[in-house]
């Protein structure tokens, strides 16, 4: 096979999108002269970087942190939903009414002197 031929061959191969029997060939072609693994060496690299700027392209750096900061924020509020909706059974269950305060008034407060004391008006 001369280079023509071999060259996107090698391409492929290098993305696994070869058949076993063309992998072979290839692998044959490559193992067969050290200018062939050169050759071979310097296509992966050269396809290594394409498929580098190809992604650099796609990705957006700023659209990933926005996605990540959205992704923190959400798993905060799920974390506290969750907290409270541990808790609030217990605070808002007619049960808990006599466990917590809150729901009543507080009973006034009494000092030896509040019984002499006069009523308020």
């Amino acid at each position: 096979m001369d280079l023509t031929e071999i060259e996107p061959l090698l391409v492929r191969y290098f993305n696994n999108e070869l058949s076993s029997a063309e992998a072979e060939k290839v692998a044959a072609w490559i193992a067969g002269s050290e200018e062939h693994r050169k050759t071979a060496e310097h296509l992966y690299y050269i396809n290594l970087a394409a498929e580098a700027e190809r992604l650099h392209r796609e990705i957006d750096p700023a659209e990933a942190l926005r996605k990540v900061h959205r992704r923190i924020r959400s798993d905060r509020w799920h974390r506290t939903f969750h907290r409270l909706e541990r808790i609030v059974p217990y605070c808002c269950s007619p049960s808990s009414y006599s466990r917590c305060s809150w729901p009543r008034k507080s009973p006034k407060r009494t000092t030896a002197w509040s019984r002499f004391a006069r009523p308020r008006a």
